[in-house]
C-alpha cells in the first residue's frame, strides 16, 4: 500500500515537472494575426506584383503599450513607402479598433492600392491587440480616395513557394 502511493507520488511529481517543460512562451511561434519571437512583428509592403516582408524583423521598443507600438509600426511603414506615404494620423478607441488616415503621395493604381492597404493591415494585424482597422487614404489636394474597415479576415494572403 505504501509503495502503490509512493508510486503515484512519484508519478504526479514527474507530470509535474514535465510540463514545465518545452519553449518558453516569448519563443513560441504563434501565426493568425500575433507576434512572433520575442516582441518582433514583420514589416510587410509591396513591391508593385505581391507583398513581401523585410528581411530583418522590428524590435517593438514599447511592446506593453498599444498606442506607442502601432506608433512604432507607423513609423516603420512610413520609411519603408517613403515616397509613397507623406503622412499619418491614427486614433485607437477604448476598444481597439483602429483608425488610420494616411497621405498618400501620387496616385495609386488598383492593383498598388489594394497591395498597400494589405501589406498595411497585414502588419498591424500582428498586433494582437487590434481587433480592426478603419483605413482613409487622401491624396496630396485632401481629396479621400478610400475609406473602408478591415478585420484579420479581409485579406486572403497565400505565397507560391
Amino acid at each position: 500500500m505504501i509503495r502503490k502511493k509512493i508510486l503515484v507520488s512519484c508519478i504526479l511529481i514527474a507530470m509535474v515537472l514535465l510540463a514545465g517543460c518545452g519553449k518558453d512562451a516569448s519563443e513560441q511561434t504563434v501565426t493568425s494575426g500575433t507576434m512572433t519571437g520575442e516582441n518582433e512583428i514583420d514589416i510587410y509592403y509591396h513591391d508593385g506584383y505581391r507583398i513581401e516582408k523585410k528581411e530583418e524583423r522590428y524590435q517593438l521598443m514599447q511592446p506593453d503599450s498599444l498606442s506607442q507600438s502601432v506608433e512604432e509600426v507607423l513609423t516603420q511603414l512610413m520609411q519603408v513607402y517613403d515616397n509613397r506615404l507623406e503622412n499619418y494620423s491614427y486614433l485607437l478607441d477604448e476598444d481597439n479598433h483602429l483608425t488610420l488616415e494616411l497621405l498618400v503621395n501620387g496616385e495609386l493604381s488598383g492593383e498598388d492600392d489594394l497591395l498597400l492597404k494589405a501589406a498595411i493591415s497585414k502588419t498591424l494585424f500582428q498586433l494582437p491587440e487590434v481587433k480592426s482597422i478603419e483605413m482613409v487614404l487622401e491624396d496630396g489636394n485632401g481629396e479621400i480616395t478610400f475609406h473602408d474597415a478591415f478585420t484579420r479576415d479581409s485579406f486572403y494572403y497565400f505565397t507560391t513557394n
